[in-house]
C-alpha cells in the first residue's frame, strides 16, 4: 500500500466522528478538493488497502464519503 493511500485512510478514519476532515486539511495534505478526496477514498475502499480497516470502519467511511459527494457543504465550498 502506498504511503498516501495509508494516510488517506488514516485521515478519513480520524475525522469520521466529525463527518470527515476539513477541506483545508485535505488540500494541505493531499492537494485535493473535498470531492476529489471523497472519490479517492471510495476508490481506495474497493482496493486491497481496505484490509487495514475493520468491516465497520470501512462501511462507515464509505457512508461518509458517499454522503459528502451527494450533499453540498454548508459553507458552499467543496
Amino acid at each position: 500500500m502506498f504511503a498516501d493511500t495509508r494516510e488517506l485512510l488514516q485521515l478519513a478514519k480520524i475525522w469520521l466522528p466529525y463527518g470527515g476532515p476539513p477541506s483545508e486539511e485535505i488540500v494541505v495534505r493531499f492537494g485535493l478538493s473535498r470531492t476529489a478526496f471523497n472519490r479517492r477514498v471510495l476508490e481506495v475502499l474497493r482496493s486491497p488497502a481496505v484490509e487495514t480497516l475493520t468491516h465497520d470502519e470501512a462501511a462507515a467511511i464509505a457512508r461518509m464519503a458517499s454522503g459528502s459527494l451527494r450533499t453540498p457543504p454548508a459553507n458552499g465550498r467543496p
